[in-house]
C-alpha cells in the first residue's frame, strides 16, 4: 500500500518566498519548499529554511498533523552596518497530515545549512513482514 503524506491546506493565501522579499508581507509566514521521500521504513521530509537553526526551529505533532515553524533572523555581522539588503528576517511555517503508519514517538529532526530534515519512521506493526507457515 502506497501511503503518502499530505500537505495541510490551512492557509491557501500563504506567501511564497519570492513574495515575501517585496516587503509587503513582513508579518506573514513563508511556506518553505519541501521534498518527501518514502522507503519501506518510513518517510523523510526535507524543507528549505535558509537562515534558521535548531534554536529557531520548532516541530510539533498534534493528532495527525505535523507542524513546523522556523525563524530566520537578521544576519548582520557585529560591528557592521547594512549597506544593501535582499535578505529579510522571516518566519517559515508548514504542516503535513501524517498517515496512521507513522510512529509519532520516534520522529526525529535535524537542521543544517538551512535545510530541515524530518524523519518519520513507520511503526513496527505496520511494516511489511513475512508470516511463518507451520505444519499442522
Amino acid at each position: 500500500m502506497n501511503t503518502t503524506l499530505a500537505n495541510c491546506q490551512t492557509d491557501t493565501n500563504c506567501c511564497t518566498e519570492e513574495a515575501s522579499r517585496c516587503g509587503q508581507h513582513e508579518n506573514r509566514a513563508v511556506r518553505p519548499k519541501a521534498d518527501i521521500f518514502q522507503t519501506v521504513d518510513g518517510w523523510v521530509i526535507t524543507l528549505d529554511v535558509p537562515g534558521a537553526d535548531e534554536s529557531t526551529t520548532d516541530i510539533s505533532v498534534e493528532k495527525d498533523v505535523l507542524s513546523m515553524t522556523a525563524t530566520a533572523e537578521d544576519l548582520t555581522p557585529e560591528g557592521f552596518d547594512r549597506a544593501h539588503a535582499e535578505f529579510a528576517p522571516r518566519k517559515f511555517e508548514r504542516s503535513f497530515r501524517l498517515p496512521d503508519e507513522v510512529d509519532r514517538a520516534a520522529i526525529e529532526a535535524t537542521v543544517k545549512n538551512g535545510v530541515l530534515q524530518v524523519t518519520l519512521p513507520k511503526s513496527p506493526e505496520t511494516k511489511p513482514h513475512q508470516v511463518v507457515v507451520k505444519g499442522g
